[in-house]
């Protein structure tokens, strides 16, 4: 039997355990910070966290937390900051989406990539549209998608490496563990 463990599971619980620092109504669910997950080291197949790492202070013991308590692989879904509705709103309306929504931190695909090698995980790292977008930013996506789509496209046919990062919302972030990948020891 796999067993799955949610962290920061929010409305949506996806775990077979599900854990969220603010009371939610969802299957077996466990109250608690993802820096301070308490569960036994290997306690599950694999680990999840969907749109949270941006919200935590340390992402190191967030990062460790949920390597130390996964038995085979974790997944992170973050947000990209080079997307473009980012860039264009930072821009056009004074504040870009992580100034209002709690986030401590921005992310880039390529340097989280170095981030995570750096700290010993063997983590791949893709950038795509793989989540879905919060309802109170849709609208506000959709109206910029409209304006400036067009403006996006040019500019990448100049540089078009750069339209994958800036078209692409999310950040997936895959972490195997095995006995080769180094472990971050609790602190």
């Amino acid at each position: 039997m796999t067993l799955t463990l949610d962290v920061g599971c929010g409305k949506r619980p996806r775990g077979d355990v599900n854990c969220d620092i603010i009371p939610q109504r969802a299957p077996n669910f466990v109250l608690c910070s993802a820096e301070y997950l308490p569960f036994r080291e290997n306690s599950f197949d694999y680990v999840m966290s969907y749109y949270v790492m941006e919200h935590c202070v340390d992402i190191v013991k967030f990062l460790s937390e949920l390597y130390r308590v996964s038995r085979k692989e974790v997944r992170i879904m973050t947000d990209n900051s080079l997307w473009y509705v980012d860039i264009l709103s930072l821009i056009l309306k004074g504040g870009a989406r992580f100034t209002y929504e709690g986030h401590y931190h921005v992310f880039y695909p390529d340097s989280l990539e170095r981030f995570l090698r750096k700290l010993g995980y063997n983590a791949l790292v893709k950038i795509g549209n793989f989540g879905t977008e919060a309802e109170h930013m849709k609208k506000r996506e959709m109206s910029i998608k409209k304006a400036f789509s067009w403006l996006i496209k040019l500019l990448c046919l100049l540089r078009p490496k750069y339209y994958l990062f800036l078209s692409a919302r999310d950040i997936f972030i895959v972490i195997k563990k095995n006995s080769g990948a180094r472990y971050i020891a609790r602190t």
